[in-house]
């Protein structure tokens, strides 16, 4: 048996000294070949995002992870609002200039 340790680095993922965030950015970050966090990305995008701009509409979304389906990056291109960035070597840039980190997960198994 071993024991694998799951946690974060919470020294090398502190803010930046300079870092600003900005007022309503949200940011997402998430590897999207993983079902769970297609389905999160799909549900921030189609379900969540419609209802939060209607209320909020200067609210921005930055989606960083590898392999954002068709459905979100298509979403990207008809609304400003949202960037998708697909696969980064380092999020904390982006992690340090959102004001609310999301985390829509509705299941956490990967399906047959």
């Amino acid at each position: 048996m071993s024991l694998v340790a799951n946690g974060v680095d919470v020294d090398y993922f502190r803010p930046s000294d300079n870092s600003v965030s900005e007022p309503s950015h949200l940011i997402m970050v998430s590897g999207m070949n993983w079902y769970p966090n297609l389905d999160a990305v799909l549900y921030m995008v189609e379900d969540i995002w419609p209802i939060l701009t209607r209320a909020l509409p200067e609210v921005r979304l930055t989606i960083v992870g590898a392999r954002p389906p068709r459905r979100v990056t298509e979403l990207a291109a008809r609304d400003s609002r949202i960037t998708v960035t697909g696969f980064v070597d380092d999020i904390r840039s982006y992690v340090d200039r959102a004001q609310i980190y999301v985390c829509p997960m509705r299941d956490g198994a990967e399906r047959d």
